[in-house]
């Protein structure tokens, strides 16, 4: 049996909270989907955590900065859409999602949680 090694590879930019909507808005785009203004504020609210955190805790962060009550469906569908396109990452293990700091890596990453 052969095993073949992988190519060099590198996951380019990680890219700081400055910039980091930029690159999800981009790579969601790049997918055919739109970046919404409730999509733009559940990544900020997602992205603001640098920890693993569940739906409902986006979803208190999202209804506190729109000054309204956020359905947490809408926020799982969202989180869901962001997992499919690399946006973000789900820890089933904890039942809870964080922000993927290099969306453009076409693979999942391993992390310690």
């Amino acid at each position: 049996m052969q095993i073949m090694a992988h190519p060099a590879h590198s996951h380019g930019q990680h890219h700081s909270r400055a910039d980091l909507a930029a690159a999800a808005q981009a790579r969601l785009k790049s997918a055919g989907e739109q970046w919404t203004p409730l999509r733009a504020t559940v990544f900020a609210a997602l992205a603001g955590y640098d920890r693993p955190v569940s739906a409902y805790d986006v979803t208190d962060a999202v209804s506190t900065a729109s000054g309204r009550r956020i359905a947490a469906n809408s926020v799982y569908r969202i989180l869901d859409l962001f997992v499919a396109n690399n946006v973000a990452s789900r820890v089933e293990s904890a039942n809870a999602f964080i922000a993927n700091v290099h969306p453009d890596c076409p693979h999942d990453c391993i992390f310690g949680v």
